[in-house]
C-alpha cells in the first residue's frame, strides 16, 4: 500500500511538473497579448483542468468523449495544452468549456443530451465556438448555463426536470435565453441556482429531496425565488445537496443535510464567517474568512479529509491558509496561500490529477503533492484607481482595456526560509531612471500624474544565485513585451508609452523561462 502511494505521488508530481514553472503559474508565458489575472484549478469526475495566469488552458484525465479537446479519445497521463487566451474555464461531467479573452464561449466533449449547445447531440473532440459576449459559464452533468455581458442568462441541454427554467421538460440543443439581470449561476445534477443582480437566489429543476429549497418537493419548470441577500451558490453535481453563502457570510444548506434519510426542503443555517463554499457529490468544503478550510458530508472515500471513513462527517477544520478549493465527486483539492497543492479522497489519481489507474487507493487526509509557493508578491499604483491588491505567482498587476498608466510599484519577498532581497528601479515620464529601491519600498510616484515607462528587477542575498527572476510588462501601443531577466530593462524608452500591467515570476536557476525572452525592451 505504501509503495502504491509512493508511485502515485511520483506520477502526479511528474504530470504536473511537466508544465508548471517552479513557483507556478498558479494560476495562476505566452504568445498572446491577453492574460488571466487569476489561476483556476478544477477537479472533474473523470478529467481536470488548470487555467494558468498566461491564459493557457491545460487538461488531463479520461477522454472517452473527447472531453480533453485534443482531437482524440485517448486518456492523457500528463497535462495537454488545449487553448490560448482563456479567461474562464468550467469542467463538467465528460465535457468542458472555456471563455476566451474576446468573450467567445467554446465547448467540447460529451454531447449526448445537447449539453454542448451546438444544436446536435454529436460529441466534439475539439473546441467549438457557440456564443459571443460571454462572461461566465457553468457545466453540470447534462445541462449548461452561461451569462452574457449584458447579464442575460442562457441555458441548454437535458431538461427532464425543468432544470433549464424555460417552462417545459423538453431538452434544448442550443443556448436559449432564460432571464435578464443575472449575476451568477451554478448548475448541478438536475437543478440550477441563479443569483440575480439584486442578490436574490432563484432555483429550478429536480426537487424530490427538497434541493430547490422552496418548501416543497415538487419540481419547478420555471425559476422560483428562494432566498434574498445571497452572494454565491454551489450545487451537487451527482447528488442533491444545495448550498448558498449569504452576504452576511453565513452558509445555508438544503436537500440532503445529513445521512441519506435526512433532508430539508428549506434552507438550514450551517456556520458563520464563510468566504466560499463548494459541493462535491455529497461533501462540502468551506473556506472561512480567516482562510481556514472546514469540511463535512458523506465520507465513504475519505473525501472530507479527516482520516476517518464514515457515512457522514460533521463539520471539521481540515487546513489553514487555503486560497482555493475544488471538489470532485469523491475527492477534494486545495491550494494554500503559499502555493502548496494538496489532494485527498478518491479517485483523484484516476481522474483528478493525471494518473489513470495508477493506484486504486484513497488518500485519508490532505496530502501535499507539489510546492507551488510564491517567492515574491507585488502591487501597482494605477491612475485614477490607486494601489491594487497584492499579486503573486505571475498574476497580472495593473489593468487591461482601460488605458490607465502605472504610476508606482512595490515588491516584497514571501519565503522567509531563503536569504533573499529584491531591488527594483523604474523609468518615469520626464524624469528617467530612478535609483534602485528594495524590499517593500515604492518605486515611481503617486499624485503627480507621471507614467512608468520601464522597469528593472534583480534579486540579492546569499540565495539569489539559486533563482532567476523574470518579469514582463504590457506597454501602450505595444502590448505584452517578452520576458526580461535578472536586472535587464523591461518596457520602452523614447516613445512616451505608459506601462499598464506587469507580471513577475521567480524560478529555480536554469529552469525554463515562462515565455519568450527575445524582445523585453524597445528603445527609439
Amino acid at each position: 500500500m505504501r509503495m502504491k502511494r509512493m508511485i502515485a505521488l511520483l506520477f502526479i508530481f511528474m504530470a504536473i511538473n511537466v508544465f508548471l514553472p517552479t513557483n507556478l503559474i498558479y494560476s495562476e508565458g505566452e504568445k498572446s497579448n491577453n492574460y488571466s489575472s487569476e489561476v483556476q484549478f478544477s477537479l472533474g469526475g473523470n478529467h481536470s483542468g488548470l487555467l494558468k495566469s498566461d491564459g493557457t488552458l491545460w487538461l488531463w484525465g479520461w477522454n472517452d468523449h473527447g472531453e480533453l479537446g485534443n482531437g482524440t479519445t485517448q486518456a492523457q497521463y500528463t497535462p495537454v495544452k488545449i487553448m490560448d487566451n482563456v479567461q474562464v474555464m468550467s469542467i463538467g461531467y465528460k465535457y468542458s468549456a472555456a471563455i476566451k479573452t474576446d468573450g467567445s464561449l467554446w465547448v467540447w466533449g460529451n454531447n449526448s443530451n445537447g449539453q454542448l449547445g451546438t444544436g446536435t447531440t454529436s460529441d466534439e473532440y475539439r473546441p467549438v465556438k457557440i456564443m459571443d459576449d460571454v462572461k461566465s459559464v457553468s457545466l453540470g452533468i447534462y445541462h449548461s448555463a452561461a451569462i452574457k455581458n449584458d447579464n442575460s442568462l442562457w441555458m441548454w441541454g437535458k431538461n427532464n426536470y425543468g432544470q433549464l427554467g424555460i417552462g417545459t421538460q423538453e431538452s434544448v440543443y442550443f443556448p436559449v435565453k432564460v432571464m435578464d439581470n443575472v449575476k451568477s449561476v451554478d448548475v448541478g445534477n438536475a437543478t440550477s441556482g441563479i443569483i440575480m443582480t439584486d442578490d436574490s437566489l432563484w432555483m429550478c429543476g429536480s426537487n424530490d429531496k427538497g434541493e430547490l429549497g422552496d418548501g416543497t418537493t415538487q419540481n419547478k419548470l420555471w425559476p422560483k425565488k428562494v432566498m434574498d441577500n445571497v452572494k454565491s451558490v454551489s450545487l451537487s453535481k451527482m447528488g442533491s445537496i444545495s448550498t448558498a453563502v449569504k452576504t452576511d457570510n453565513t452558509l445555508w444548506q438544503w436537500g440532503y443535510v445529513g445521512l441519506r434519510s435526512q433532508t430539508s426542503n428549506v434552507p438550514l443555517y450551517v456556520v458563520d464567517n464563510v468566504k466560499e463554499a463548494r459541493v462535491g457529490a455529497g461533501h462540502v468544503g468551506v473556506i472561512k474568512n480567516d482562510n481556514s478550510l472546514w469540511m463535512y458530508g458523506f465520507n465513504w472515500q475519505k473525501q472530507v479529509g479527516t482520516g476517518e471513513g464514515s457515512d457522514w462527517e460533521p463539520i471539521t477544520k481540515i487546513m489553514e491558509n487555503v486560497k482555493q478549493i475544488s471538489l470532485a465527486y469523491y475527492g477534494s483539492a486545495a491550494l494554500t496561500t503559499n502555493g502548496d497543492l494538496w489532494i485527498w479522497g478518491y479517485p483523484h489519481v484516476r481522474g483528478g490529477n493525471g494518473v489513470i489507474d495508477a493506484v486504486l487507493d484513497t488518500y485519508d487526509v490532505p496530502t501535499m503533492f507539489l510546492d507551488l509557493g510564491s517567492i515574491i508578491s507585488y502591487r501597482t499604483h494605477v491612475e485614477n484607481e490607486g494601489w491594487q491588491i497584492w499579486r503573486s505567482y505571475g498574476e497580472m498587476s495593473g489593468t487591461r482595456g482601460k488605458s490607465l498608466r502605472l504610476e508606482g510599484i512595490e515588491m516584497k519577498l514571501d519565503r522567509s526560509e531563503y536569504d533573499l532581497g529584491v531591488q527594483y528601479a523604474t523609468h518615469i515620464e520626464n524624469i528617467g531612471w530612478q535609483d534602485f529601491v528594495k524590499d517593500g519600498a515604492m518605486s515611481g510616484t503617486t499624485g503627480k500624474g507621471l507614467r512608468l515607462e520601464a522597469i528593472k528587477i534583480r534579486l540579492t542575498g546569499n540565495d539569489a544565485k539559486q533563482f532567476d527572476i523574470y518579469y514582463r510588462v504590457h506597454a501602450q501601443n505595444v502590448g505584452w513585451l517578452d520576458w526580461a531577466k535578472n536586472g535587464a530593462g523591461s518596457g520602452t524608452a523614447g516613445f512616451g508609452y505608459r506601462l499598464e500591467g506587469i507580471q513577475i515570476v521567480v524560478v529555480k536557476k536554469g529552469e525554463t523561462p515562462p515565455g519568450l525572452t527575445i524582445r523585453p525592451f524597445v528603445q527609439k
